[in-house]
């Protein structure tokens, strides 16, 4: 059981490596992880717009889906909340590295020093 445990595990690791390693993303680049949240938003919000639609679709003509039609409706208004959650969270992410972003450059922005003693020479 615990060789099992383990091999679940180290495949698992294997995976979010691979995944991380996908995205080409550097760990301190909070501008690419903003660009990159957002990015996953609008793929999301195109796809939450398709199953709107579909559902849209199946409420207008119900009565073409036979029995399947309630699993139909049910997958989609699944669907439709798995996208707005998908949403929210990466517009969170996305605020959250652009916040992350302000400070860590107004950290460098505030460091400004009074360099007019530096034209007078040293004798």
């Amino acid at each position: 059981m615990r060789v099992l445990n383990l091999f679940v595990l180290l495949i698992g690791y294997v995976f979010s490596v691979s995944v991380l390693a996908e995205t080409d993303i550097p760990n301190g680049s909070h501008e690419a992880l903003a660009v990159y949240h957002e990015t996953l938003v609008k793929e999301a919000e195109v796809k939450l717009a398709e199953h709107k639609q579909s559902l849209e679709d199946y409420e207008a003509h119900s009565y073409y889906y036979g029995r399947q039609g309630q699993d139909f409706q049910s997958h989609e208004t699944a669907n439709i909340e798995y996208y707005e959650e998908v949403i929210s969270e990466n517009l969170k992410a996305a605020d959250y590295h652009r916040k992350m972003l302000v400070e860590q450059n107004g950290g460098i922005k505030s460091a400004n020093v009074d360099n007019s003693d530096l034209t007078k020479t040293v004798q």
